[in-house]
């Protein structure tokens, strides 16, 4: 399999030929600050390939970001200095018992069946809400790396991908292969 920084290589490629606007909106890296400040905040080590895709784009730039990735609805990458608000607000509300009567469900085997956990690292958002995210703690079944979607109105936790890297090239490949459609704005939709 390629690396991340290939995959997104192939990205950063296609996005500046079919949606310039698009391309724009991704940011420059994170600084080995903003990421030791993320490990501290999550206190866990970021996945490799999580600190690979923050390292070549520190997420979108939330001002003009477009619906670029994760084509199911309208998702962006979080920026760290995001992620670290995202986790923290969620871990506000699992401590004060806002999660106390929700439970998660799982079929799968391969995350843990929570409404939330501090494990899950929420790297992507719809601005509904609802997060995707890397797991940091998953079953002995699961994989760490691994994503998932977490909704806030929804109980199903299940493993969306084994890696980033997969589900970059997964995207990368449909993109490519303009299996997306850009949208007049320069947004991206479709479904990979």
């Amino acid at each position: 399999m390629a690396s991340l920084e290939k995959v997104w290589s192939t990205i950063d490629a296609t996005l500046k030929k079919v949606s310039p606007r698009a391309a724009a909106t991704f940011r420059k890296p994170a600084t080995d600050k903003g990421l030791a400040a993320l490990e501290q905040a999550l206190q866990v080590k970021l996945p490799a390939d999580l600190r690979a895709l923050l390292s070549l784009h520190d997420g979108q730039d939330e001002k003009k970001r477009l619906p670029v990735l994760f084509a199911k609805t309208t998702w962006f990458l979080l920026p760290a200095a995001s992620i670290i608000s995202t986790y923290e607000s969620l871990n506000e509300l699992e401590a004060d018992g806002e999660f106390d009567d929700l439970e998660g469900s799982n079929q799968d085997g391969l995350v843990k069946p929570l409404w939330w956990s501090e494990a899950w690292i929420p790297f992507a958002t719809n601005a509904a809400g609802d997060s995707l995210c890397v797991d940091a703690g998953p079953t002995k079944k699961g994989k760490v790396g691994q994503l998932l979607w977490w909704y806030h109105d929804e109980e199903f936790r299940e493993r969306e991908a084994e890696h980033l890297t997969g589900f970059f090239s997964d995207y990368a490949k449909a993109l490519s292969g303009g299996k997306l459609t850009v949208r007049a704005d320069g947004g991206i939709i479709g479904d990979v």
